[in-house]
């Protein structure tokens, strides 16, 4: 059995997760450890622990730049990982601005299932983002991972993990996280990205590409 279920853009992840596996429904627990919105979800296909966005969701309802709202269906969406028409490089955004295009509400599929199922599987969720992720200040991932490899790893591996320029880091605990250590500036984290390309673009040969989106910075 399945259900459609509607959320407005600001709906947290973590409160569609527990209000979902609570009524007995699942396909959304997997975004219990997402720090994040529904509508920034739709921006950037977000995902963890196997599941994302464009895995449960059917369409979506938008306001557009003249004003009207239209309901779009998911495949307009051209999600990826990471990835829709929204992002920076897409057809309905403007360079170095917010989409022009605002998410409103969303409708996705869930399943029947049981509570404790679902409830079991957000409790090992949170769990292992606490075993893994640093706590504190960050955007969350800063690189998508390439093909086959992981970009932590990759940062990791020529020397960065838990380097620092200024209010800037990336962390100790998970190289892939750019960490606010305390007033840190847009050109202290464009500094550290530059440098992470690089050093892998040298010495690893793998051209790194950011999971944030860059607004309104030219470079460091």
């Amino acid at each position: 059995m399945t259900s459609l279920w509607r959320a407005d853009a600001g709906v947290l992840f973590t409160q569609l997760a527990r209000l979902s596996v609570e009524a007995g429904w699942l396909g959304a627990e997997w975004g219990n450890s997402i720090p994040g919105s529904i509508g920034g979800g739709v921006i950037s296909n977000a995902g963890a622990h196997g599941g994302d966005m464009k895995g449960s969701l059917r369409r979506v309802w938008l306001l557009g730049p003249d004003g009207e709202i239209e309901q779009w269906a998911v495949e307009r969406l051209q999600l990826g990982y990471r990835t829709s028409v929204f992002k920076a490089h897409g057809a309905y955004a403007r360079p170095g601005m917010s989409p022009a295009y605002v998410v409103l509400r969303v409708e996705m599929l869930l399943r029947r299932g049981e509570r404790e199922e679902g409830e079991r599987r957000m409790r090992e969720y949170l769990a292992q983002r606490q075993r893994s992720q640093p706590q504190g200040k960050s955007a969350g991932s800063t690189f998508k991972n390439p093909p086959g490899d992981a970009a932590g790893r990759l940062i990791e591996s020529v020397g960065l993990k838990g380097y620092r320029h200024r209010g800037a880091s990336f962390s100790a605990k998970h190289a892939n996280f750019m960490m606010n250590l305390g007033g840190a500036s847009a050109a202290d984290v464009l500094y550290l990205l530059e440098l992470a390309r690089t050093r892998v673009r040298q010495e690893q040969g793998v051209e790194l590409q950011t999971e944030i989106e860059i607004v309104g910075e030219e470079g460091p």
